[in-house]
């Protein structure tokens, strides 16, 4: 294993391992699980305008739920947002919905109240499509859970929008609930509160996993080099997972509470939850270097939470002071007053920035900014969110 430090722009120190694993595998394991057809309801949202953006209202749609993460579906041009249940009951509407972004009718996919004698309220948190189209979901948590958890608990799903069949899968107690899940091409990929699971759809099986010591809260997929990136908020890390190799090779330290993250052909963008700075810091893949860029926006709770670099080379963020906003390809920042204060998964969908508040339910969406630079980039763009 080899130790050093690397100077940051911002003159703060960074330790990066390498040739580091936290743990060694466990051997594959099958995946019970339960199947529900889930009752659909359909909706056309209201558009609410605040400042300069507009918001998809769903205060009477997602009854005792709030919107959490987001997908874009291209197979069938909609866009998937989880609907996490607020508080216990079993009269609330929660689970998945599906928009569509140019009519912005929506169709809510119930999730069950009761999954088993032990668990109730399943809450839905991040999602995958995989090469059939079916969508993964990542459960958090749940409304109601037992004093004493069996050995496995049902904290992964997928679900067939065709036939709404939603199939909960129990997976091993120790690995905690889901916080991020990702399609690599071959396996989901699953991030729990204790480890990183690569799961094979074929067998519904868990084949590997990778224990971490300490709780992952967000990871990204490098297609490039075959790496996932891993944001540790209490250890305050950023560590690289080597999928050839199966370990986690590097573990890049400093950072006041990473969260989000954000990965291009060069470099990784970390969202840094500081509860006294507004930031985005930048690791140079190649060198390992640390660049630290301020949003420019006040911090009234926390700073930033969520990061994603648009087509147009712009570095849009969410924070939980109230904000959004974007360090643009010309270096200008920007940031506007969010309708709810806590701004969390952040996607790029058909040239606008869609974002989910916590704490409301509201959907944020926003045109991406063009900027005079040469050599920028045009995208996509649906009139209806223009």
């Amino acid at each position: 294993m080899k130790v050093f430090k690397i100077l940051t722009s911002a003159l703060m120190t960074v330790t990066v391992l390498t040739a580091y694993a936290f743990t060694v595998p466990q051997s594959s394991q099958q995946m019970p699980y339960k199947n529900f057809t889930l009752e659909t309801l359909n909706f056309t949202v209201e558009k609410k305008s605040f400042g300069s953006t507009f918001y998809l209202n769903l205060t009477s749609i997602a009854v005792g739920s709030m919107p959490m993460g987001l997908i874009y579906d291209s197979h069938r041009n909609v866009v998937w947002v989880a609907l996490h249940p607020e508080y216990s009951n079993p009269n609330n509407v929660f689970g998945v919905i599906k928009i569509n972004p140019l009519t912005l009718n929506l169709t809510v996919y119930r999730f069950p109240w009761q999954v088993d004698e032990n668990y109730y309220g399943p809450a839905s948190w991040t999602f995958a499509l995989d090469s059939n189209w079916d969508l993964w979901i990542s459960i958090r948590s749940y409304c109601v859970t037992p004093n004493h958890p069996p050995s496995t608990i049902p904290y992964l799903a997928k679900l067939n929008p065709e036939t709404s069949l939603l199939t909960i899968y129990y997976t091993p107690t120790v690995l905690g609930g889901g916080n991020h899940i990702i399609w690599d091409g071959n396996f989901i990929w699953y991030l729990t509160v204790n480890a990183l699971s690569k799961v094979n759809i074929s067998s519904d099986s868990i084949e590997k996993t990778y224990f971490t010591g300490k709780e992952g809260v967000h990871m990204v997929f490098d297609k490039q080099e075959g790496t996932f990136w891993v944001s540790f908020v209490e250890e305050g890390t950023v560590s690289r997972f080597n999928v050839s190799s199966e370990k986690f090779d590097v573990n890049v330290t400093g950072f006041d509470r990473p969260r989000g993250l954000f990965v291009d052909s060069s470099k990784v963008y970390v969202a840094e939850s500081s509860s006294s700075v507004s930031r985005i810091s930048v690791i140079d893949k190649s060198t390992l270097t640390v660049e630290r860029i301020n949003t420019g926006a006040a911090v009234t709770n926390e700073g930033t939470q969520f990061v994603l670099k648009s087509t147009l080379g712009n570095i849009w963020w969410t924070d939980n002071s109230n904000h959004y906003g974007a360090i643009l390809i010309n270096k200008t920042k920007v940031s506007f007053q969010n309708i709810s204060p806590y701004g969390l998964f952040i996607d790029e969908i058909g040239g606008s920035i869609w974002i989910s508040a916590k704490g409301s339910a509201f959907v944020t969406i926003t045109q991406d900014i063009q900027v005079a630079v040469e050599g920028a980039k045009g995208g996509r763009t649906f009139k209806h969110l223009c």
